[in-house]
């Protein structure tokens, strides 16, 4: 399922006066928690309610180069993978450290602020979006999630009647089924990136043909992607200059 994509990835949290972090699972905002502390080699690392203990506090150590430590607050042990192994379901634990690169971790990062947001946005559509103030971190939608939510929607071409239910009508129904599906499936204190867009386009008789659609961002997080909540249909271009734009 595509939900499932955001099983392996984490809101990481500085605490402590910013010494070390929580790592909390963007789908269920349980905490990596080294169960009842245990110090001793092979600790067990599970996810965990948050409860402000040392067992789901961890030190960050290391660079972008080399890879990182992720280290226990309460028993100094590090985060370990059983042998470097590379199969589904091998197991991560509490160790010792060695200095061995099962016990070296690499950070992608797969959100982006509010500011970053309007950065991309006015680079491509400058006259659509007001800056806010909100301070927030936001994560994109799974392609796969989208795709199963537009069909979930009953939203086909056949749908469209004038003054009824047309463009600025798909737009808004996709754009709730999306904040219902992150509701539902997105637990941890972050925000999911899929708005509504109003644009324009002059046609030969020099008139104004105006349009409303979804957008998000691409995958790596640089550019915008438009939905086309009539057919489902993904984009990296549009034929409109947006005038307006919310998310």
């Amino acid at each position: 399922m595509a939900e499932d994509y955001f099983n392996q990835n984490w809101y990481i949290e500085k605490t402590g006066g910013g010494y070390y972090y929580t790592i909390r699972n963007i789908r269920s905002n349980t905490c990596m928690d080294l169960a009842g502390d245990v110090g001793a080699n092979g600790g067990t690392v599970k996810g965990w309610e948050a409860n402000n203990t040392n067992a789901q506090n961890w030190y960050i150590e290391g660079n972008d180069q080399t890879g990182y430590s992720i280290v226990n607050v309460g028993t100094g042990t590090v985060l370990d993978l059983e042998n470097s192994r590379a199969d589904n379901g091998a197991p991560i634990w509490g160790w010792r450290s060695n200095g061995r690169a099962n016990q070296l971790w690499f950070f992608e990062r797969r959100s982006r602020s509010t500011a970053e947001v309007h950065t991309i946005l006015t680079a491509s559509q400058p006259q659509a979006f007001q800056t806010y103030p909100t301070d927030r971190l936001f994560v994109i939608v799974p392609p796969g999630a989208v795709d199963a939510v537009w069909k979930s929607q009953g939203l086909a071409p056949g749908k469209w009647r004038a003054e009824s239910f047309d463009c600025d009508d798909f737009t808004f129904q996709m754009k709730g089924a999306i904040c219902r599906w992150a509701y539902d499936n997105l637990r941890a204190p972050v925000g999911h990136l899929f708005g509504v867009m109003f644009g324009f386009y002059i046609n030969d008789k020099n008139e104004h043909i105006v349009h409303a659609y979804n957008w998000t961002l691409n995958q790596d997080m640089t550019a915008i992607t438009y939905f086309e909540p009539q057919d489902g249909q993904v984009s990296t271009t549009s034929e409109y200059t947006a005038y307006f734009g919310v998310f």
